[in-house]
């Protein structure tokens, strides 16, 4: 006849499997952050691709945050090239999963997102560098003309897209503005480059990373 556990044996079973628990909790957590890092870059690599296809159909102009010509937004040009639709005050706009940041908290409640995302549509956690929009809409730098491919001396240093808190400014990044970059990838942000490959910096690296953009301009 087998004998039964004792109360006291339960009991330190039990304790085993709570510390066995608690030392694999942490290990799960960084595999998580790990993934949502990934996938980010996934979205960002897919950003920069559309970007690139978008230029090549466009005579080699790069997609700015806005262009009053045409009265769109970056969202909008890029949706095409990521097979999808994507339009001012749409429900459908959250299922775009390439403009939000897996690791942006998820949800309407999101910390990184405006306020008036819902009323918007606007479910981006992402942002553009400004010096595309100073060249496309003729604001700032304007005078050294539009943002081609071809004007650019090299695109592996070029960051067009990033990591953004959008409750911050929902327009374009700056170096000057840091309230505006998010380091929610376990203290770093990920940017996405004009020749498709995807970077990560700290909060002491990126202004040189995104500064860098503008001395591959024309403007330098």
């Amino acid at each position: 006849m087998r004998r039964a556990f004792s109360l006291i044996e339960l009991l330190i079973v039990i304790a085993i499997v709570g510390i066995l628990a608690g030392m694999l909790m942490p290990a799960l957590s960084t595999v998580r952050a790990l993934a949502k890092q990934a996938a980010c870059g996934s979205h960002l690599g897919q950003l920069s691709m559309a970007a690139i296809s978008y230029a090549t159909d466009q005579r080699g102009l790069v997609v700015a945050y806005w262009s009053p010509s045409l009265n769109q937004h970056w969202t909008i040009h890029l949706a095409p090239y990521l097979e999808q639709t994507w339009a001012w005050y749409q429900p459908r706009n959250r299922l775009v999963k390439q403009y939000r940041c897996p690791g942006d908290g998820g949800g309407d409640n999101s910390p990184y997102l405006r306020s008036d995302a819902a009323t918007l549509g606007y479910w981006v956690t992402y942002g553009i560098h400004q010096m595309a929009s100073c060249y496309y809409a003729g604001a700032h730098w304007g005078k050294y003309g539009e943002l081609t491919l071809r004007t650019v001396k090299d695109r592996g240093r070029f960051a067009l897209f990033g990591d953004m808190n959008c409750k911050a400014w929902s327009q374009s990044i700056n170096t000057d503005w840091a309230t505006m970059t998010s380091f929610r990838h376990r203290g770093r942000m990920q940017s996405g480059f004009l020749d498709g490959h995807v970077g990560s910096d700290t909060p002491t690296t990126y202004g040189t990373t995104w500064w860098d953009s503008y001395n591959v301009t024309p403007a330098n």
